[in-house]
Formats: C-alpha cells, structure tokens, sequence
C-alpha cells in the first residue's frame, strides 16, 4: 500500500511634474495600504498560533493486534526531535501492545543499513523509519520491502514513489508553513520593518521548504527585506554556525531578525548574535520547539520564539499509521498542529510542547481502547 502525503505593475510616464508628485504621492498610498495589509494579516495568523493548538480527532482504525515487534531507526538519538519523535513511538507501541527495538543510527548511514539488515533478519512486523531519507539505504530498503515488511517514514522527506516506503509522516507543506509562521511572526513583531537574514538548511530534504516558507511570508511585506539566504549544512552547526552567523551580522548591520529551520541550530545562531554584540538587537526565531530553546526564550535570550511542532504526536501517528496498514485499512492523511510560542505561553519548565489535548486519549479513542 502506498500513501501519497505530500512541497509588475507597469511603469507610466508623464511629461508633467505636478501630475508625477500626485502619482508618486498615489503609490506610497498604496504601497503603505499593502504594508498595512500584510501586518494585519501577519498579527491575526500570529495570534491564531498562539492559542492553544489540540489535536485533530481520527478516523476509527481496527484495534491493534497486540504482539507486534517494530523497529525504530532514527538518524541520531542524541538530538532531542529525534528522541521525542521516539518516545512517542515507544509509548504508543506500548498502548498497542507492541514490543519495540531501537537502533540509533547515531548520524551514520552504516549504522542504518545494519538496523534495516537486523530488522529483516529478525523478523520486523514494521519499521519506523527516523528522520534519514530512505534513498541513501536504497538496497536495504528493497530487501525489507521484498520480505513484505512495511516502513512508515518520520519527517525523512521520503518519496513515497519509492516502492518500499508505505507512509511519510510529514509533509513539505507543513514545513514550509513553519517558515511561513516565522516570517509572519518577524513582521508582526516588528510593525512590518523586518529586516531578515534567513539560513536554509541543504543537507535535509526537509529543511529548504522552511526557510522557502520564510521568504515567500517576508516578500509579501512591502517594507519588509530579506537581506541574505545563507546556505548551510547540518555538520556546520557544531562547528561554524555561530562564525556565520557573526559574519552574516558585519554585513548586514541593519538585521534585526536570524530566521533558522530548526532548534539545534538556533542555539548556534544564538551565539553568534551574542559574539556579534547585537544580543540586544538581533532576535532569532527557529521550529521545533526544543526544551533547550523553550529554556533560552523563558530567560529572555535572543531567541524570542519557536514554531513547535508536537513531535510525540508524530510517533503516534506512525504507530497508528503501522497499525492500518498491518490490518490492511487506509492510512490517513498527514495532519498536525504547530504552535508559535514566546515567553507569554511556554510550557511548564522542563516540558516541551506535546499539544493542548491528550496524545494518547487522542488515539485511545481513535483505536476503540
């Protein structure tokens, strides 16, 4: 079974001066009406994710048939996305009745392709599939597919054309609506003067619609700007996402705003602004919602906001996808909240977001448990 989810006005010319000061004054009308407009929407979508963010209610699905042995293979479970996306899958197997195994693949396709080996060998009922594009283990991923084992993918960006991966949960358009809530969240919080340096993430397929989705928000504010798009890599964050980010400042000294994809290099961001001297000046906003960021907005550090995502939820939906595909009965489609959050709605202190309603009543009920 595959599931598909899925990422000028023209120029007049007048001869007469007094006629061209009455247009000129005309356009800056309009533009600042079109400003205006921007800003209004930006504030109504800001304030809308803002608000308490419950799950969706699910289709029935057949009761799961307790006994199964899944595997969970993630990309690295040291980032803590990773290791919530898991924890969600590890307590909703245990609602199913399910046994789990986890292989961490601790940032190394070798590691994936030995748990994709073992879960065949041993005889996986399913697989979920962490955060790592199927198309680098390609082999592996047909031999599981050949021994009828069915993958559910987790924000991996894998193509569903590919014949061995059943179900992607997530999508390039919840991604890039994560950047579009960035880039509404800098106009409104600045009046529409934002004045944005945007960094896009290349080395996940699941990165660049976020920061697109920055862009495109910013581009439809007339005083807005986009100063630069700056490429990086996951493997620079450690390294040289702080030095970037510095650098990207003494260029750009008008920047009042850091826009980043994801949590763990907003931390790195974070410092640079700080090593820049513009703590003050420059504010970061990122996705994810990672206890470590939640930790640096709750202090009032230059991060000022996260678009979190309810990454437990994720692990539910890909048991719950497993489930009915196990059973033969239709996946649903990819669907879930996302919440912007500042200082004024955190989460209690050591919590990250996990959603304003039950996860597991959410699929308790879901299930007929």
């Amino acid at each position: 079974m595959k599931i598909r989810f899925r990422l000028q006005p023209s120029v007049v010319l007048v001869a007469c001066m007094a006629v061209a000061g009455l247009l000129a004054g005309t356009t800056g009308g309009i533009a600042a009406a079109a400003s205006d407009q921007s800003l209004s929407k930006a504030k109504a979508a800001v304030k809308k994710l803002e608000q308490p963010q419950k799950f969706p209610a699910l289709p029935s699905a057949p009761k799961p048939q307790a006994g199964k042995k899944i595997f969970i293979i993630s990309v690295d479970q040291s980032l803590e996305g990773i290791a919530r996306i898991t924890t969600g899958v590890e307590d909703a197997a245990k609602l199913a009745g399910w046994t789990i195994v986890v292989i961490d693949g601790k940032s190394s396709p070798d590691n994936v392709t030995a748990g994709l080996q073992r879960a065949k060998s041993e005889g996986a009922d399913g697989i979920v599939l962490e955060a790592f594009n199927s198309s680098y283990v390609q082999p592996e991923i047909d031999d599981v597919h050949a021994a009828g084992i069915p993958i559910v993918s987790v924000t991996s960006g894998s193509p569903v054309s590919n014949k061995g991966v059943a179900a992607e949960i997530g999508t390039v358009d919840y991604n890039k609506a994560l950047g579009t809530a960035e880039g509404q969240f800098a106009i409104a919080d600045s009046n529409a003067n934002a004045k944005a340096i945007v960094f896009n993430d290349t080395s996940f397929v699941t990165a660049p619609p976020i920061a697109d989705g920055a862009v495109a928000a910013l581009k439809k504010c007339k005083r807005c700007k986009v100063l630069d798009k700056i490429d990086f890599t996951g493997a620079d964050i450690v390294t040289s996402m702080s030095e970037k980010v510095r650098t990207a400042l003494s260029q750009n000294p008008d920047a009042n705003y850091i826009i980043v994809p994801y949590d763990f290099a907003a931390t790195y961001a974070v410092q640079g602004v700080r090593e820049a001297g513009k703590a003050s000046d420059v504010k970061v906003l990122s996705t994810g919602g990672n206890l470590a960021n939640i930790d640096a907005i709750r202090k009032g550090d230059a991060q000022v906001m996260t678009v979190a995502e309810p990454l437990e939820y994720f692990g539910y939906l890909a048991v719950d996808t497993l489930n009915r595909i196990l059973q033969k009965s239709a996946a649903i489609p990819f669907n879930a909240p996302m919440k912007i959050l500042v200082k004024s709605n955190l989460p209690p202190q050591g919590s990250p977001w996990t959603g304003d309603s039950s996860v597991a009543a959410t699929f308790k009920k879901s299930w007929g448990s």
